[in-house]
């Protein structure tokens, strides 16, 4: 196929073991995918843009890259995987994005903006604040007395190393972040950022 050739990972002369030494990588940067993790209940909405023809041309899908400047790509929906991961209730959608001159590459970090017909805001948190435990989802929110209070939540779309909360904490809840995994509910902690007591 047609793409891009990367360096070269060997010089000529060079000692090759017969089907163990990666030579080089060819990729195919046009058109150039963006995968992401929707929630599961927003599957309608993606199953009707991979549908739609016009989603294209309407932008629903919009990409701009660090180093593009404010120039926002248009993009739609190339692929949607064969199920939803258990453990998130996420699924991944494939977005395909034009890119002729090369101005995408893999590997960049980029922004991707999807258009809906409702806004609003949404609680995000670090991924690594949540506890999982027989498929049941809980954050550790700060009470009283510096004492921690185990509260289950309902879990979004997952963005790198943060996550959407679609239910359980509210506005002003300060929520345990790191070492999470070793506290029991009830616990006291530092909120200067101490260790547990």
């Amino acid at each position: 196929f047609t793409g891009t050739v990367g360096i070269s990972q060997l010089k000529v002369g060079a000692l090759v073991p017969a089907g163990s030494t990666l030579i080089n990588t060819i990729s195919n940067t046009d058109p150039l995918a963006v995968d992401i993790q929707v929630d599961q209940k927003e599957l309608s909405f993606f199953l009707t843009m991979e549908n739609n023809p016009a989603a294209k041309r309407d932008s629903v899908f919009t990409l701009v890259a660090d180093g593009m400047g404010n120039h926002p790509i248009a993009g739609q929906i190339a692929a949607i995987d064969r199920a939803v991961d258990p453990a998130t209730g996420t699924i991944k959608v494939r977005v395909s994005f034009p890119n002729p001159k090369g101005e995408l590459r893999i590997g960049m970090n980029c922004t991707l903006k999807v258009r809906r017909k409702t806004a609003g805001e949404v609680t995000v948190i670090p991924y690594q604040a949540v506890t999982e435990q027989l498929g049941e989802f809980s954050v550790f929110v700060l009470a009283d007395s510096n004492k921690v209070e185990q509260v289950p939540v309902k879990l979004g779309i997952k963005s790198q190393a943060d996550i959407v909360i679609n239910d359980g904490l509210k506005a002003g809840d300060v929520i345990v972040s790191e070492g999470s995994q070793n506290l029991k509910n009830g616990a006291v902690v530092d909120p200067t950022g101490g260790k547990k007591k």
